[in-house]
């Protein structure tokens, strides 16, 4: 079992936001403290005049007092520096800290971003709190999906590598990712077909399908492509892949997030406290949908579902029919709310997955707003590259009818 509604917003949530914002609190805290003792010396000092300097003009006097602001403000508009100006009250140096000075830009949306002092950290905080969260439910399949990240790191460093000689690393990726998928999720029901035909038993055979496992591989398959694509450049950093392919907020239920869309906010995003309360605005709406809506109108195609065949209305299948669409469209776009405003706290920009597919046109135009990531992972990765509507061999056309 995965957390529990409120473990998750009560107990998991607030730790990893504590934990995450926790440098930059201090950081914040540390800049008033000094900020308040500058203060109180340069009122100290405009109190105190020279002896020699007392009948000339107050001008003179406030020298100092002007000078030490212009230091001061030079501290506060300075980036991530350390750097020592000449005090203004004595001729020894003062060193001006100024580590965390990026918690000034938060909440300024239209502050470049540039890469923060606590990036790794923050980065381990997110990669730790996620095993976490899928080893909560997954205590033994969690070594599957770190498996993953380790074999799929491995072989994009190898695709980078000898990329102009063969396509065998790629294929050794894409098959062992395959590979991955068809184990879990599908050799038990190969093997009950096979059993039916053969008139053997394989139900015996049983092999339980890890959480989210359609998801980290999609992620994980993109990530090697596109790199061989050269649509992305490899990525170097284990613990930075790792934190691409188990990041939380999207891992259970999606939507399938492209490394292509996150590979600059790894290592350089912009936190500000805008996008931190539009993402907690979102994650609000998100579950409201899933709570409110999905749960309450499940009750009613559930009871519609299970009515007999003899004793069931037309009136009362159309309304189980209506309530079962709007169940699976509110259940599914919920949580893709909800991992879109959790990335957003955090700093992610995920794509947006669901635009009203029951206002399309067409069934063309449906698939086009339904699941977008999916759907478009589908037509990007297994469409287009056997041939997309322009197939030359029967055994491509079969091959896409199939798809």
């Amino acid at each position: 079992m995965v957390f529990s509604s409120t473990t998750f917003l009560f107990l998991f949530l607030p730790a990893v936001i504590f934990f995450y914002w926790l440098p930059d609190v201090c950081s914040k805290i540390k800049q008033l403290f000094y900020k308040k003792s500058l203060d109180n010396q340069d009122q100290n000092m405009a109190v105190v005049q020279p002896t020699a300097n007392s009948q000339q003009p107050t001008a003179n006097s406030q020298q100092p007092t002007a000078n030490a602001t212009s230091s001061f403000n030079s501290v506060l508009t300075d980036g991530n520096n350390i750097k020592e100006d000449a005090s203004p009250h004595s001729g020894e140096a003062v060193t001006k800290v100024t580590e965390g000075a990026d918690v000034e830009d938060i909440g300024n949306n239209n502050s470049r971003p540039t890469k923060q002092p606590f990036r790794k950290y923050k980065n381990l905080v997110l990669l730790a709190f996620s095993i976490l969260f899928y080893a909560w439910g997954e205590p033994i399949f969690v070594l599957v999906m770190i498996l993953s990240i380790i074999a799929n790191y491995a072989f994009g460093r190898f695709i980078d590598k000898y990329r102009n000689k063969d396509k065998v690393f790629l294929w050794i990726a894409v098959v062992f990712n395959l590979g991955i998928l068809f184990i879990f999720k599908y050799l038990c029901f190969t093997l009950q077909n096979i059993g039916w035909l053969i008139n053997k038993d394989f139900s015996s055979i049983k092999i339980a399908l890890p959480i989210g496992i359609s998801f980290f591989t999609f992620q994980a398959m993109s990530y090697v492509i596109d790199v061989y694509k050269k649509k992305v450049e490899v990525q170097k950093n284990l613990f930075s892949l790792g934190l691409y392919i188990s990041l939380f907020p999207q891992l259970i239920a999606g939507p399938i997030v492209r490394y292509e869309t996150i590979a600059r906010e790894i290592e350089n995003r912009n936190e500000n406290y805008d996008d931190f309360a539009e993402g907690t605005i979102r994650f609000i709406q998100g579950l409201a949908k899933k709570v409110i809506i999905a749960n309450q109108v499940a009750l009613v195609a559930d009871a519609a579902f299970e009515t007999p065949i003899n004793e069931l209305s037309t009136a009362f299948a159309w309304l189980g029919a209506i309530a079962y669409t709007l169940q699976i469209y509110f259940d599914f776009s919920g949580y893709s709310d909800m991992a879109i405003g959790l990335g957003r706290m955090f700093g992610f920009h995920f794509l947006e997955n669901f635009n009203y597919p029951y206002m399309a046109s067409s069934i063309t135009d449906f698939w086009r707003r339904w699941h977008i990531s999916l759907s478009s992972w589908f037509r990007d990765y297994v469409y287009f590259p056997l041939g997309g509507s322009r197939v030359d061999t029967k055994s491509r056309c079969c091959g896409q009818l199939f798809l």
